[in-house]
């Protein structure tokens, strides 16, 4: 898959199109610095995530794996979606791109269903409890997102 550098062009990362997460973890690092954090945030256009880095959206894709992860609404953005009911990007969540594989798994502290409903709650939510960062987030467009260790 050949990446153009001198053309920047927003990229979709579909996971039905790498032979494996490896590969897709390539691309990514040739489209971002994964040493820097990124902003997340579900584009329901493209029903995709899309991804910024340093303000600017550098792909979109269907997974993503990230590490130390906090959860932001921004409440004015918020109100503005309850009262027009209109949808707008308010609630993302930062953290650092990792491969899937570096995630920890553990029967005794298991993933744990995360959600994010702006007409039910003002902050991501944990089992009715607010979420304000977690050490692993696993996205995924068609499921829940799931996080590890939160708090």
């Amino acid at each position: 898959m050949a990446i153009h550098t001198t053309q920047r062009t927003k990229r979709s990362l579909k996971s039905e199109d790498f032979h494996s997460s490896a590969n897709k973890m390539m691309v990514i690092e040739s489209l971002i610095d994964i040493n820097k954090p990124v902003t997340v945030y579900k584009n329901l256009h493209k029903k995709l995530f899309s991804v910024k880095q340093d303000g600017i959206v550098q792909f979109y894709t269907d997974t993503l794996c990230m590490k130390d992860v906090k959860f932001v609404v921004q409440q004015a953005g918020r109100r503005r979606v309850v009262a027009e009911k209109k949808k707008n990007v308010h609630a993302f969540v930062k953290g650092f791109i990792v491969h899937p594989s570096t995630a920890p798994y553990d029967e005794k502290n298991p993933w744990q269903p995360v959600r994010y409903n702006p007409y039910e709650m003002s902050q991501f939510q944990l089992a009715g409890q607010d979420l304000e960062s977690a050490e692993y987030i696993d996205l995924m467009i068609d499921a829940q997102m799931l996080v590890w260790n939160p708090s």
